[in-house]
């Protein structure tokens, strides 16, 4: 991967949780034991994770839902148990360990015949959504055509993945099943502007790397953490005005910082 600065793109992804009568609040933000933040996006695959782990709390062991998107046309597979699945047009619903690189392969993409391209998923943190609602409410990771593209011609991208502060939100028309993302800076790190708008959920990094197919493979698949499949959620049986009770009664809880 082209790691040289005129070589990277950094950028920051925001998503929200709707509190509606159909979409719960799946988040309850807690503050962080202390304002340090010693992360940053660009170290090593799993380093922060790892870090965020050792805060404690209903994090290790959890198995958080997860959207990972590509555009439509497109496949993508997850490694598991040392080799790549089949994978699944558009789209995967599957259950991360919270700390645990996992690598992706995306294949069939629109407008590159041929290429493939590895990227990895990083989850940071999990959500917090009613018992029986956590497939409702995975953490969305869409990878678009642009970027799809930049690394397909050498260029690697960092993006972290946060959770808005529903006190403090941008107010803007969202679009189905598209992630709103800006740039910062090559001189900031997205960890920390994401730290201080919201949540830090994920960082998603792609890249041109090409994997090793020998001994090597365990290292590039990150040793294929465990994961959990997750059908294609279906439509709530809960009654309508369970829902909104549970709306009403749930707290609103400073962001972090």
């Amino acid at each position: 991967m082209i790691s040289s600065l005129h070589k990277l793109t950094i950028a920051i992804t925001v998503f929200s949780v709707l509190a509606t009568a159909d979409s719960l609040p799946a988040q309850q933000f807690r503050p962080a034991p202390n304002a340090h933040y010693p992360n940053n996006a660009l170290m090593p695959p799993g380093q922060v994770g790892s870090q965020m782990l050792i805060r404690g709390g209903p994090i290790p062991g959890y198995f958080q839902p997860a959207q990972i998107r590509c555009p439509q046309g497109g496949r993508i597979a997850i490694a598991a148990e040392g080799k790549f699945s089949a994978g699944t047009p558009s789209f995967l619903n599957v259950g991360l360990l919270i700390g645990s690189p996992y690598r992706f392969k995306i294949t069939e993409i629109p407008g590159l015949p041929g290429t493939e391209l590895y990227p990895s998923v990083e989850l940071l943190d999990r959500l917090h959504p009613p018992t029986g609602l956590e497939t409702r409410f995975p953490v969305p990771i869409h990878l678009t055509a642009q970027e799809l593209r930049m690394a397909a011609a050498g260029l690697f991208i960092t993006r972290v993945i946060y959770l808005e502060d529903p006190t403090n939100p941008v107010v803007v028309q969202d679009q189905a099943n598209r992630q709103r993302f800006f740039d910062v800076r090559s001189n900031e790190d997205p960890l920390r502007v994401a730290d201080q708008l919201g949540r830090p959920m994920a960082i998603l990094r792609i890249g041109s790397k090409q994997p090793r197919m020998d001994r090597q493979t365990g290292r590039f698949m990150f040793s294929s953490p465990p994961l959990r499949e997750i059908m294609t959620p279906g439509q709530s049986t809960i009654p309508r005005e369970t829902l909104q009770r549970a709306i009403i009664s749930t707290p609103s809880i400073g962001r972090l910082r």
